[in-house]
């Protein structure tokens, strides 16, 4: 999918969910959200990275994961289990079950994932984090009926799947929901097949429904490989994300707290120009 092709395309539009709407529309129906979790469903908390790269001693041009995955997995040696890649793993993950401690929610959390789910919307949830915290920010801080909307939750361990800004998570999230299956995203050989075996044609198509609301360019970069709506939370440190004019970094709606999403789905969702 090229960049001209991209440039030339009107902007995404979804029809209101509003009931009491008399207008006819001729844009699509919205099919349900993915989100991001760090920076999205909570606030940011940046310091994490920059503690990551210096326990890593990688510099920020670095991706974090990618290095991780170019260390080897070989144990040191016959008596222990531990490899350069596995201590890796465990020094991010030390990092980030501290910052799970001090998860606060962004405004307007409840209030939109309560709204989506009355109008019946998918919702799943795509992080480059691992599964504790996910867990944990969703039990405490989103109401049991709003919580169990969210499926599937695609974390960077769930096998066969790269992570963002890759699209493989989101395009898993709307197989599952195609196919009902509670546990897509913990099959490897059916994902492998999936992402395998589909065209990215037909991948990009099944996301025309779909949102993905992130505050990375990993999250909105992501979102436009995979074919879906992208919108940025904004704050001081992401808003220079709205200058972008080239595909797949564009941004199609900026919105400054979750709530507020609410409000123009209710209306009509058109991206901007």
């Amino acid at each position: 999918m090229s960049t001209t092709s991209q440039a030339t395309k009107p902007p995404r539009r979804f029809a209101p969910l509003s009931a009491s709407s008399s207008q006819v529309h001729d844009a699509p129906k919205l099919r349900g959200i993915v989100f991001d979790m760090d920076g999205t469903l909570c606030l940011p908390q940046n310091y994490m990275f920059k503690e990551m790269r210096s326990k890593l001693g990688i510099p920020k041009s670095v991706d974090i994961l990618e290095h991780i995955l170019s260390l080897s997995d070989k144990p040191d040696d016959s008596s222990s289990s531990s490899s350069p890649r596995s201590r890796a793993q465990e020094a991010i993950k030390d990092i980030e079950r501290e910052a799970m401690d001090r998860q606060q929610p962004q405004p307007g959390l409840n209030e939109l994932i309560t709204y989506l789910a009355k109008n019946n919307l998918r919702i799943s949830l795509c992080t480059r984090n691992f599964e504790l915290p996910v867990k944990h920010l969703l039990e405490k801080f989103v109401n049991a009926d709003a919580r169990s909307h969210f499926h599937p939750l695609v974390t960077r361990e769930a096998q066969g799947i790269q992570p963002k800004p890759s699209p493989e998570g989101i395009w898993a999230c709307v197989h599952a929901w195609d196919n009902e299956l509670e546990d897509a995203v913990k099959s490897r050989e059916a994902l492998q097949e999936y992402l395998g075996s589909t065209s990215e044609q037909d991948k990009v198509k099944s996301c025309e429904g779909v949102i993905m609301v992130g505050d990375s360019v990993d999250d909105i970069e992501a979102g436009a490989r995979a074919g879906a709506a992208t919108v940025l939370l904004v704050n001081e440190e992401n808003k220079h994300l709205l200058e972008a004019t080239e595909w797949p970094r564009r941004v199609d709606l900026s919105i400054s707290r979750l709530d507020e999403l609410a409000d123009v789905l209710e209306k009509g969702f058109c991206g901007r120009d």
